[in-house]
């Protein structure tokens, strides 16, 4: 069913991954204070959430999409985040985030190199 759905992020899309629910929340927050002004459309999806109501929030434009690892990772194998078309990754937590990001691509692409999703011509921001 959730395979049909179309993914809306735009191509220009920032994805920020924080280690849990509550800094996720914190930092869309955050982004969506400082982003009303440029119309600048923030999601926030976590575990513990709908899934499917997360899918359905994708039919609508998102600029910035904040969440957990294990969710974005979720989204991805659903077909309905396309890691790899988004222009800037933002980690917060790097050594926890990372971790658990990674281990999850390479466990949906065991063939492909983590680098391979996320182009060269990608920004990579890392806080600690």
């Amino acid at each position: 069913m959730f395979n049909s759905l179309p993914f809306v992020l735009f191509c220009d899309a920032v994805v920020i991954l924080v280690p849990t629910r509550e800094l996720a929340l914190q930092t869309s927050q955050v982004c969506k204070e400082l982003g009303k002004h440029l119309q600048i459309q923030v999601m926030v999806t976590t575990g513990g959430t709908s899934l499917k109501d997360d899918i359905m929030r994708l039919y609508q434009p998102v600029h910035l999409l904040v969440g957990t690892p294990g969710r974005i990772l979720d989204l991805a194998k659903k077909g309905v985040c396309v890691l790899k078309d988004c222009s800037m990754l933002v980690m917060d937590e790097v050594i926890t985030v990372h971790l658990k990001f990674t281990m999850g691509l390479a466990n949906m692409y065991p063939n492909e190199s983590i680098s391979r999703n996320f182009a060269l011509r990608k920004l990579f921001l890392n806080f600690s």
